[in-house]
């Protein structure tokens, strides 16, 4: 455990972050590429295979990749949900743009 301020950070790192490897064993488990998740986010795929180079995927990547695993796991099509997000914003910037 971590119980020195100086090393929350680090330890938080070790602990709690996701490497290049986990994201490989996640996308194994939920089947799916490195292309076909970067097509869900809405990201290009380079900006995903470029974090191999630091091993480490951003926190906010790695929460939701890590919900995505979780949904697929309890049955969930987070497919379904993330689509009906991108749609709803799409609308929303159509609307806010009509005003």
């Amino acid at each position: 455990m971590c119980f020195h301020i100086k090393n929350v950070l680090e330890c938080f790192e070790k602990e709690f972050s996701m490497t290049y490897k986990d994201l490989q064993i996640s996308l194994i488990e939920m089947g799916l590429s490195v292309k076909d998740l970067a097509i869900l986010l809405g990201m290009n795929p380079n900006s995903i295979t470029n974090y191999k180079s630091t091993g480490i995927i951003p926190m906010n990547l790695a929460i939701t990749i890590s919900l995505i695993l979780q949904l697929k796991k309890i049955g969930f099509s987070p497919e379904n949900i993330i689509n009906d997000v991108k749609i709803k914003h799409a609308n929303d910037l159509i609307e806010k743009q009509s005003r």
